[in-house]
């Protein structure tokens, strides 16, 4: 038979009794969960192109005779910028003239000829003479448009040797000096307007399907200038798989040159999802949760996000709907089925 332990032993020794145990509830802040569409910003590198550019080339063979521009310079519309030796075109359309000139006078003196012929009594001349005289003078006025056409012609090929400004701008590229020599169709300028300038996007499909003409967009550079979307060009580039974006600036301001590198930003509208705080989505491991709380348990959900803004998250989730409530302040350290209080 076994000795009694005394009682204060065996009270040491006895189990103690014990509850179930779990975290306690955590203090957390809530906000309700919305149905609704949602703004995102997306950012492009755009281009910014001069709104007219051309590469400007001789119309005729010979040597540069007079370059009267250099790069920078600015350029009025119809300026002439370049001359090509017209010694030999000028002859040709002072000839032409000359010869218009003539023939001019001929039918001047055929017509007085025929007015007088016309003032003779009948019967002292015979009706041959007078239709002689007429016929000379439409002879003669066909002769006269001819040569007209012919000083048309002559003044076309003299004005090849000029190279003049389509419009106003400034001269970007200068590639001939005086005696160089030219063929036609050889680019002896470049050319760029000023004061008119768009940006061109190189998009991919994603964003280009959803932009439409008369979107607003924001250009950041050393500041920001609103902009418009003037025109999406509907298919892709081959090679790229990008789609072009042109947008027209409100201002042109001094930084906003040809050439210059500019950040577009596009405010891109989603729908189809819900609206969640941005401070309710946690991320860890590649994935995207939010904690909903019911019945005083935050109940962790897996979401998608499909868009956000700095204070809102556009996303999908099988077992989240609006109305319901997830957690914004206190979730960094919930556990998944864990008592949480609402803070007041």
């Amino acid at each position: 038979m076994l000795p009694l332990l005394p009682w204060w032993i065996a009270a040491c020794s006895a189990p103690a009794e014990t509850g179930p145990k779990g975290p306690p509830p955590a203090v957390v802040a809530v906000a309700p969960v919305r149905a609704g569409t949602l703004a995102d910003t997306w950012s492009y590198l755009g281009d910014v192109r001069a709104l007219e550019r051309a590469e400007l080339a001789a119309g005729a063979s010979g040597a540069v005779t007079s370059v009267a521009v250099r790069e920078g310079d600015a350029i009025a519309v119809d300026q002439v910028l370049l001359e090509v030796d017209l010694a030999l075109a000028a002859a040709e359309w002072n000839a032409a003239r000359a010869d218009a000139a003539r023939i001019e006078e001929q039918l001047a003196q055929a017509g007085r000829t025929r007015d007088r012929l016309k003032r003779v009594e009948s019967g002292v001349l015979a009706e041959s003479e007078l239709e002689a005289a007429e016929s000379n003078v439409k002879a003669l006025a066909a002769s006269v448009d001819s040569a007209h056409a012919a000083v048309r012609v002559a003044g076309a090929k003299l004005e090849r040797h000029r190279v003049r400004a389509p419009f106003a701008g400034v001269v970007a590229r200068r590639y001939v000096d005086p005696g160089d020599w030219v063929d036609p169709g050889k680019v002896v300028l470049d050319v760029v307007s000023t004061g008119t300038v768009e940006v061109q996007v190189e998009a991919p499909l994603q964003l280009a399907g959803r932009i439409r003409a008369g979107d607003e967009a924001e250009l950041r550079g050393i500041d920001t200038v609103s902009a418009s979307v003037v025109g999406v060009v509907p298919a892709l580039d081959p090679v790229s798989r990008t789609a072009a974006i042109r947008l027209s600036p409100a201002e042109v301001p001094g930084w906003l040159v040809p050439g210059t590198p500019v950040q577009v930003a596009f405010r891109v509208q989603h729908d189809g999802g819900l609206v969640v705080p941005r401070d309710a989505v946690v991320k860890a491991a590649n994935e995207a949760r939010v904690f909903a709380v019911s019945d005083g348990v935050a109940r962790s959900v897996a979401v998608t996000e499909l868009a956000s803004s700095a204070e809102e998250v556009l996303v999908q989730a099988e077992s989240l709907a609006a109305g319901d409530e997830v957690v914004v302040r206190g979730n960094e350290r919930l556990r998944p089925d864990q008592p949480v209080q609402v803070a007041e």
